[in-house]
């Protein structure tokens, strides 16, 4: 799980798997996590993005939230937000993969 901040001041949680001795089984276990698309975003509670990128290194399912940590008045939020969607990642993800 990755926690990233762009560019653009967006907050994003990506579960990532990249190429390199086990890109087959990378790329199989996304596959799988796809094929239970609905039942993962039910069990999230939001459907967040699903990227195969299979010309890319990595496919990547994504949640991302608009906002800056720079700004003092919306930190707190983003904080919270960010603890809260990497909780929800463990919790469905891990009886998934």
């Amino acid at each position: 799980m990755q926690f990233t901040e762009s560019e653009a001041r967006r907050s994003a949680i990506a579960l990532s798997k990249k190429t390199g001795a086990r890109y087959n089984a990378y790329r199989s276990a996304f596959a799988r996590l796809h094929q239970q698309r609905a039942v993962i975003e039910n069990e999230l509670g939001f459907a967040p993005e699903w990227r195969e990128l299979p010309d890319r290194k990595a496919s990547r399912i994504v949640t991302q939230m608009s906002g800056d940590f720079r700004d003092e008045s919306v930190a707190p939020t983003l904080v919270e937000w960010l603890a809260s969607r990497a909780d929800d990642f463990v919790r469905v993800f891990s009886k998934h993969l």
